[in-house]
C-alpha cells in the first residue's frame, strides 16, 4: 500500500485562516470598543452597506447610528457567556434607515459586529419552528447511521433548494467519505466517493469545532479589506475564526471552481467532543441563505449530532459488552483448566472468537501453540523476536502488518491484520492474533495523489482539476482493530499476566 503525501500537514494544513484579514461583501464588518461603542476597525465596504465611509466611522460611537441605547448590545456581554449574539438593529445614516441582522462576538478588549441587510419576517418563528419540529420527528425515527444519513440529506435539499447535499464522514486519518447524498437530476455523484484530508483540512476543521457553520454565497466575490488593516487594540489583524463572513482561501474557492460550485454551505457533525463528519451543500448559481435559515440549520446540527451519539453509543455498547461476555468465558476456561493453551485456543469461545480473528498463537514457556489458520512456526517464532527488540506497549496492534514487518508480506493473504499481547517480553512470551487480507477499491473524488499541483516556485499551489473516479486498489490491509476490541485486549493481557505469575 503506497504512501500518498500529507498535504493535510504540510501546505493546506498551514494556511492562518483566521488572520486572513479579508471579508466577504454581502456583509459589513465593525470593530468597536466593548464600553463605548467607539468604532476601531471597519471593513472597507461600510459606505455600500451602512452609507458612511470607513473614515466617517473610525473614532464615532456606534451610538449615533443604532436605534436601541448602546447598553442594550454592551449589557449581553457582562457576565461573560455572551458570543455571537444576534440583534435586530436599524442603522440611520445620510437620512437613510436600515434594518439589518447583526452578529456580535465578544473578545477580551472589543467587540466584532457582522451586519448583513435583513427584512424582518414576522412569521419567521412559526416557520422555522414547524420546519424543525418535522425534520427532528423524521430524525429521530431513524435507528442507524445509514438511515439517519439519508433522512438528512433528504431533508437538508428540501429547506435549502441547493442542487446536492452530502454527508461526509470522517476516517481515522481525516479522509472523508461520503455515506450520504441528495441532488438534483443531472448533477454529478459523488456516494460512496472518498476524499483526501487536506481538502478540509486540520486548521479548518479545528474551526468547525467552534463554528457550526461555513456560508460562501458567491465563489467569484471580490474579498473587502478591514480598514485600518492591523487593529488598534490588539496591534494585530483582527482574529476573525468564529465570523461566517471571513473571507475565504483562494485555494478553496478554486477547488470549488474545479467543483463547478458556485455556492456552497458546510456544517458540522459531531459524536461528543470530536468532529465526525461535515454535510456540505453545493449550488451551481450564487445563492444566499438568510440568517433565519441558518439558525435553522445550526439547530439541526446539534440535533443530528446529538441523535448520531445515542445510536453509536447504542452500537458500540452492545459491541463492548458482547466482547465482556466472550472475554469472561474465556477467563472461567483458564480458571478452569489452569493452563492458557486449552483456556485460549480450545474451547467453545476462543480467542478468535473474541478478537474477530482467522488465527492465533500463543508463545509460552519456549513452545508454540496455535488455533485457526496462522503463518509458519518459524514466521512466528521471528515475529516473538522481533516484538522482544521493539518498545511497544503490552498491546500491539497493526491492519497493514507488512508496512512495519517486511517478512509479514509473505503471508499478507492470513496475517495482514495482527495484535500482540505481551505475557512476558524477556522471556519472549506473547498472544499473537492474525486477520486475512481484506482485499478493497477506494474510489477517490479524483488523484489523492494530484490533491495539490504546484508551480514552479514550489510554494504556491492549487487544488487538483479533476474530480473524476480515481480507483485505488488497497492489499495487504485487514479489517481495522476497533477500539472496544483494544480495551478489552488490555484487559485480557493484565488477566493473563496475573494469571501467570500465580501459577508458576
Amino acid at each position: 500500500m503506497s504512501k500518498k503525501p500529507n498535504y493535510d500537514e504540510t501546505f493546506c494544513g498551514k494556511l492562518p485562516l483566521h488572520n486572513i484579514n479579508l471579508i466577504q461583501p454581502h456583509g459589513c464588518l465593525l470593530v468597536f470598543d466593548r464600553d463605548t461603542l467607539e468604532i476601531i476597525q471597519v471593513s472597507e465596504n461600510s459606505k455600500d452597506l451602512l452609507g458612511v465611509t470607513p473614515e466617517e466611522a473610525l473614532g464615532q460611537s456606534l451610538q449615533q447610528w443604532i436605534d436601541v441605547p448602546a447598553t442594550r448590545i454592551t449589557d449581553k456581554f457582562q457576565s461573560g457567556i455572551g458570543d455571537r449574539l444576534p440583534f435586530y438593529l436599524h442603522f440611520t445614516a445620510a437620512g437613510v434607515t436600515r434594518q439589518y441582522l447583526v452578529l456580535i462576538h465578544a473578545r477580551l478588549d472589543y467587540l466584532v459586529a457582522e451586519c448583513f441587510p435583513a427584512d424582518r419576517k414576522e412569521n419567521a418563528f412559526v416557520e422555522i419552528y414547524q420546519t424543525l419540529k418535522h425534520s427532528f420527528a423524521e430524525i429521530e425515527h431513524t435507528s442507524t447511521v445509514a438511515e439517519m444519513s439519508a433522512v438528512v440529506t433528504r431533508q437538508l435539499r428540501e429547506i435549502s433548494d441547493f442542487d446536492r447535499v452530502l454527508l461526509y464522514q470522517f476516517d481515522k486519518d481525516w479522509n472523508g467519505k461520503v455515506i450520504a447524498e441528495s441532488k438534483t437530476e443531472g448533477l454529478n455523484g459523488y456516494l460512496g466517493q472518498q476524499f483526501p484530508a487536506s481538502d478540509i483540512p486540520k486548521q479548518a476543521r479545528a474551526m468547525y469545532r467552534k463554528n457550526t457553520y461555513r456560508m460562501i454565497p458567491d465563489r467569484d466575490y471580490t474579498p473587502v479589506k478591514l480598514y485600518p488593516v492591523i487593529n488598534p487594540r490588539t496591534n494585530a489583524f483582527t482574529d476573525l475564526s468564529d465570523c461566517s463572513i471571513r473571507s475565504v482561501a483562494p485555494v478553496h474557492l478554486e477547488y470549488l471552481k474545479n467543483m463547478d460550485v458556485a455556492a456552497s454551505m458546510s456544517f458540522r457533525v459531531l459524536w461528543g467532543e470530536q468532529l465526525w463528519g461535515l454535510i456540505s451543500l453545493h449550488h451551481r448559481q450564487p445563492r444566499f441563505l438568510d440568517y433565519e435559515t441558518c439558525s435553522l440549520f445550526e439547530l439541526l446540527s446539534s440535533f443530528i449530532s446529538n441523535h448520531l451519539s445515542t445510536i453509536l453509543s447504542r452500537e458500540h455498547f452492545h459491541f463492548a459488552a458482547g466482547l465482556q461476555e466472550k472475554k469472561a468465558a474465556i477467563q472461567k476456561n483458564a480458571y478452569q483448566h489452569t493452563a492458557l493453551a486449552p483456556a485460549l485456543l480450545e474451547q467453545d469461545i476462543k480467542v478468535t472468537d473474541l478478537f474477530r480473528a482467522s488465527g492465533a498463537a500463543l508463545l509460552l514457556q519456549n513452545r508454540i501453540h496455535t488455533t485457526g489458520t496462522v503463518p509458519p512456526g518459524e514466521f512466528i517464532e521471528h515475529v516473538g523476536f522481533w516484538l522482544q527488540s521493539k518498545d511497544f506497549d503490552t498491546v500491539f496492534a497493526a491492519q497493514h502488518f507488512a508496512g512495519i514487518f517486511e517478512e509479514a508480506g509473505e503471508y499478507a493473504a492470513i496475517a495482514s491484520g495482527f495484535l500482540a499481547l505481551t505475557l512476558n517480553k524477556e522471556e519472549g512470551e506473547f498472544l499473537l492474533l492474525f486477520r486475512p487480507e481484506q482485499a478493497s477499491t477506494i474510489s477517490w473524488g479524483g488523484n489523492p495523489g494530484d490533491a495539490v499541483r504546484f508551480e514552479a516556485d514550489q510554494k504556491t499551489y492549487h487544488p487538483r482539476n479533476s474530480f473524476e473516479v480515481f480507483q485505488e486498489q488497497v492489499r495487504q490491509t485487514s479489517e481495522d482493530w476497533q477500539p472496544e476490541e483494544l480495551n478489552i485486549a488490555r484487559e485480557l493481557r493484565n488477566f493473563l499476566f496475573e494469571f501467570l505469575v500465580k501459577h508458576r
